[in-house]
């Protein structure tokens, strides 16, 4: 008898334990509950069940039945030993900061869930050679990608009303761009230093450029709409430009 409840004390035990590291934590995994879904708020650089023997990382879909929909701020930031992270269908929102620093990191998948990417999610990413972002993407903040200095293909789709201030600044590697017509202004810096852009697309579409927008672009010319805004504005800026 007393062997037997020994054992169903320890099982109980587990059962604890077990539920108390799926309530935040799992597998190198910090984690938080809202109301879409979890969060995932922080994990844990090098932890040997989540990192492949690439560097990979694939994040968990869901943490019990609860779907991950947010990368959360600064969550992987830093992470020099992450080569590539792929991240799950569900995931919405990839917060600000998210992977900030990550510097050893050649490939990122960002899912057609999609639909905003915070402030310097993927600033100074410097090994990022592509990226493609998705359909239906409604917000791109501010220096989401500043500082990818191996960054050299962009695939834009309609989706964001916007490009951000500096985001896709000192991309020096980037060449060409073409901007979805569905965006409306090009902020601040937008692709400032980027050394070897020689041609961006800007669509019909945008009303609004930052004055500073292509600074230190050396050898950009814009592809633009023969009578459009963005056409005015690079004759005013003295920017050259080929038009359709």
């Amino acid at each position: 008898m007393k062997r037997i409840l020994s054992v169903l004390a320890a099982v109980l035990l587990c059962l604890s334990l077990a539920a108390s590291c799926f309530a935040d934590y799992y597998c190198g995994y910090s984690y938080q509950a809202n109301e879409t879904g979890v969060v995932i708020t922080h994990h844990v650089e090098n932890d040997g069940e989540t990192y492949s023997e690439k560097g990979e990382v694939f994040i968990p879909s869901a943490f019990g039945a609860a779907y991950v929909t947010e990368i959360g701020e600064s969550a992987f930031a830093n992470h020099g030993a992450m080569q590539a992270a792929y991240l799950p269908y569900f995931v919405t929102k990839i917060g600000d900061g998210a992977f900030y620093g990550c510097s050893s990191m050649t490939f990122v998948n960002i899912p057609e869930s999609v639909k905003e990417i915070g402030e310097d999610a993927f600033a100074d990413c410097s090994m990022l050679q592509s990226i493609s972002l998705p359909e239906g993407l409604e917000s791109l903040g501010a220096y989401a990608f500043s500082g990818c200095s191996s960054l050299w293909k962009v695939r834009m789709r309609r989706g964001p009303e916007a490009i951000g201030d500096y985001t896709f600044s000192s991309c020096v590697k980037l060449e060409t761009v073409s901007i979805p017509d569905t965006v409306r202004s090009i902020g601040e810096g937008a692709f400032y230093f980027c050394t070897s852009l020689k041609n961006v697309t800007v669509p019909a579409s945008v009303e609004e450029i930052a004055d500073s927008a292509f600074d230190n672009c050396p050898n950009v010319v814009l592809t633009v709409e023969k009578g459009s805004y963005a056409e005015t504005w690079a004759g005013e800026h003295e920017i050259p430009v080929k038009t359709f």
